[in-house]
């Protein structure tokens, strides 16, 4: 058996430029969305109002932002995972190289950066959900890109179902609990198996809803010493890795990435498609895509931010949506491309893409210096509408300092750090003459 030291990560020259592009697109357009979790309180997660001012301007941040953005990057991001996957497969079949070790060591590190990043740092990491989705995947690397493209399909609709079963399962117990309460004005015993889910309702509505000293607590967390966040953001940080990992992470990361391993082998995602394709892909993509998620964002806010609505119903339009946009972005992009259009944005984005890793640990280094209380301590004195102005001065300072490194190392810091223990051999770090 060959050992993995004979191997070598893809250099420079071998990689596929389209795909640092769009990789680095997406890495940038994610911090529109996480921007709002660095800087204010985790609740907003399931009601945005609490905090970061929600009238005028303000909503309209967040409305665009959810229409154009949320989970449009992470689904790009996702299917470039997918793709790599593909890549790493076939460079190991053209070197005869039995690469199941090293790509299970691969995946093993990233769990590793994730877990110090996530519990240390900051709770809304994506590596530990990658590197257990990508050992799952890694799995159908041989099939055809039908075959990947109907189970990652299938994979996401799975992961619809179980969100619409929670919202249908929240919506009985919420029905017993308040029929619970009528029978109980009126003087009558309530049955007991709606006695069990009056009781189950409390504990869902509780999980779902944070109280203003919980708020403030996370607050005071943020804004006091490295200890403080790191004990508050440990509970969290589980709960997203095992309870919301299970139920709904694993199939829309895992399904999106089987989608990416199946455009990759149909040539999409290299631009390798012709023209025809790719215009096809965006107006579908927008025609249904854009409408999806605006529709999902505006039932979302009449329905008053409920949280059983959102999963019975209004997330759902965003989670179908999204996919069909993030296409759409891509197949725009490639067309760009293709036509040698902005070329110069197009090297800094490609440049973004090959740092990928670096960058996305870049944002949680910045934002939580700014932020968080051994920093500058900022956390929830912003209002959304001040949020994008921080993200185009980061997009300015990574699309620059991505370009002036790459121009002097091989890889980025964070990068090196995972080839190198990935590739059990110190790599070349300096780019010589």
């Amino acid at each position: 058996m060959i050992d993995a030291r004979s191997l070598s990560p893809v250099g420079p020259t071998d990689r596929i430029a389209m795909l640092d592009v769009l990789r680095g697109f997406a890495l940038l357009g994610i911090l529109v969305i996480n921007i709002e979790f660095f800087a204010l309180p985790s609740a907003i997660y399931f009601d945005p109002r609490i905090a970061g001012g929600f009238d005028g301007l303000n909503q309209a941040v967040w409305k665009w932002s959810a229409v154009l953005f949320l989970e449009k990057m992470m689904a790009i991001f996702s299917m470039l995972f997918g793709a790599g996957i593909v890549l790493f497969g076939q460079k190991g079949e053209r070197s005869g190289v039995g690469i199941g070790k090293t790509y299970h060591r691969r995946a093993l590190m990233l769990l590793l950066i994730g877990l110090i990043h996530s519990y240390l740092f900051w709770h809304g990491d994506i590596l530990v959900s990658y590197a257990i989705c990508g050992l799952i995947v890694y799995l159908f690397r041989r099939k055809s890109a039908k075959t990947l493209l109907v189970v990652g399909a299938s994979v996401l609709v799975f992961g619809s179902l179980i969100q619409l079963g929670s919202g249908i399962q929240f919506t009985m117990m919420r029905n017993a609990f308040d029929h619970t309460q009528e029978l109980a004005a009126s003087g009558n015993t309530p049955p007991v198996h709606e006695i069990a889910m009056a009781e189950a309702w409390k504990e869902v509505s509780e999980a779902f809803t944070s109280t203003p000293d919980e708020i403030s607590g996370e607050v005071a967390a943020y804004r006091g010493g490295f200890a403080d966040a790191v004990k508050v953001r440990a509970p969290m940080t589980f709960m997203m890795q095992t309870q919301a990992f299970l139920f709904m992470t694993l199939w829309r990361v895992s399904g999106l990435m089987l989608l990416g391993m199946g455009l990759m082998k149909t040539g999409f995602l290299s631009a390798a498609r012709p023209t025809r394709t790719y215009l096809i892909a965006a107006a579908v993509g927008i025609v249904l895509g854009l409408p999806l998620c605006f529709y999902g964002v505006s039932t979302t806010i009449a329905s008053d931010f409920d949280f059983v609505s959102r999963f019975k119903f209004d997330n759902h339009f965003n989670y179908f949506g999204s996919v069909l946009l993030a296409i759409a972005y891509m197949a725009l992009l490639i067309l760009l491309f293709k036509r040698g259009w902005m070329t110069g944005l197009f090297a800094r984005l490609a440049a973004v893409g090959r740092m990928a890793l670096t960058n996305y640990l870049a944002h949680t280094l910045i934002c939580t210096t700014f932020f968080y209380g051994y920093g500058l301590g900022m956390f929830n004195r912003f209002d959304r509408i001040h949020l994008p102005l921080i993200v185009l001065a980061i997009w300015v300072l990574q699309m620059l300092w991505s370009r002036w490194w790459l121009s002097r190392f091989l890889f980025g810091p964070a990068e090196w750090t995972w080839r190198t223990a990935t590739y059990l051999k110190r790599q070349p770090f300096r780019l010589t003459a």
